[in-house]
């Protein structure tokens, strides 16, 4: 009777004690799962920092390698530059040291001829517009005849004055056969020789041609053309009218060309060809390096002084070969250093010089009172023969 309430007892405590060991079993299982969320997210955070640091690293290594680059590139174009530089300097010391060469060279040429260049060599640029030429007697000899260093260039240039002398007097006796009344227009140089022993400087040049050489009164010596029964007239033609029908050009013959391009003027000016007329009118084209031109400085002095009051006036037409030779203060700065009084026309252009038809430094063209050009000559020398022509066209207008 009391048994069975006691087994209900047991069994009652029984089944308590299984309740509770469930209650703390699921306990347990939910502090496990806790922690294993806490571990989960810990690792979860520890993966995106260490994501975050390895971006962060890889970020700063591009960034050094960018700056590296950079780096590197500037340097490279700092060399660059530096080397581009190091070789201006040493292509600028060359051309200085080519340019005071130059220099020398000048100066000692000029001080050879009795003149001292001071020269603004900014820059040397020869022009391909004409040549240097001595005259027509034989080059570089300027006493009793040719040196050991210009002897084949002087057979060479006697040569050429001589196959040229053939043609003039060829053309000489056709025209006489066909009976011309009047000379013959040239411009092309005749073959010269030493006057003979014993002739006088007076005979040598009682007579007035195209080309010719000088008086060694200006440093070169006399020298005639071949004789002739007949001396040639002064002109090309007997009129001395400029009718509109003559050539406008720097031939013997030709109306004289108008000055054109040109830049400024010194000593005077601005002048025209239609201006000077009634005037005998020498111009000379040159550039104030050239020593050819320098040897000329004496005679153009010497007739400035002579005839500018009887109506003789000297234009010189100065036409650069080198680059600092353009320079209008250079240009003032060699007129004042030699004492060049007469006009001067300073240009660059060679327009001038173009419609003369000219290739030398220096040439001389004589133009008389009606604007005709009467008279060339190319180079130094011919000294008497052109004072004569401008005596002869200054009588033309009673002076």
């Amino acid at each position: 009777m009391f048994v069975a309430p006691l087994v209900l007892l047991v069994l009652l405590l029984a089944v308590a004690a299984c309740g509770s060991d469930s209650d703390t079993s699921q306990a347990q299982n939910a502090i496990e799962a806790e922690r294993m969320e806490a571990e989960a997210a810990a690792m979860e955070d520890e993966k995106m920092e260490a994501e975050a640091m390895a971006m962060e690293e890889e970020k700063m290594a591009a960034e050094a390698m960018a700056m590296e680059e950079e780096k590197k590139e500037a340097e490279a174009m700092a060399m660059e530059e530096e080397k581009k530089d190091a070789e201006a300097m040493a292509m600028k010391e060359a051309e200085a040291m080519a340019m005071e060469e130059e220099k020398k060279e000048a100066e000692a040429m000029a001080m050879k001829a009795g003149a001292s260049l001071e020269l603004d060599l900014s820059g040397v640029e020869p022009l391909a517009n004409g040549y240097h030429y001595e005259g027509w007697a034989i080059i570089g000899s300027r006493s009793n005849g040719p040196t050991a260093t210009n002897e084949e260039s002087a057979i060479m240039q006697l040569n050429k004055n001589l196959a040229l002398a053939a043609a003039v007097a060829v053309s000489v006796v056709l025209a006489a056969a066909c009976g011309s009344s009047e000379s013959a227009a040239t411009t092309v140089p005749t073959a010269t020789q030493a006057p003979p022993a014993g002739s006088s400087d007076a005979a040598n040049e009682s007579r007035v041609g195209a080309y010719g050489s000088g008086s060694a009164a200006y440093g070169v010596a006399a020298a005639t053309q071949e004789p002739t029964a007949t001396p040639p007239p002064l002109s090309a033609t007997k009129s001395a009218v400029a009718d509109v029908d003559r050539k406008v050009g720097g031939t013997v013959g030709d109306r004289a060309p108008e000055f054109g391009g040109i830049d400024a003027w010194i000593n005077g000016g601005p002048l025209t060809m239609a201006g000077l007329r009634g005037s005998v009118v020498l111009i000379d084209f040159w550039t104030y390096t050239c020593i050819n031109c320098i040897n000329t400085y004496p005679f153009l002095k010497d007739m400035q002084a002579k005839y500018a009051d009887k109506g003789l006036v000297i234009v010189g037409v100065h036409s650069p070969e080198f680059e600092f030779e353009k320079s209008y203060e250079n240009v003032v700065a060699a007129t004042i250093k030699d004492d060049l009084v007469w006009t001067m026309a300073q240009y660059n252009d060679f327009i001038t010089w173009r419609r003369y038809d000219n290739r030398y430094w220096p040439s001389e063209f004589l133009i008389d009172k009606d604007g005709v050009v009467r008279y060339t000559h190319i180079g130094e020398g011919a000294y008497a023969e052109t004072e004569i022509a401008i005596q002869e066209l200054l009588a033309e207008i009673g002076s």
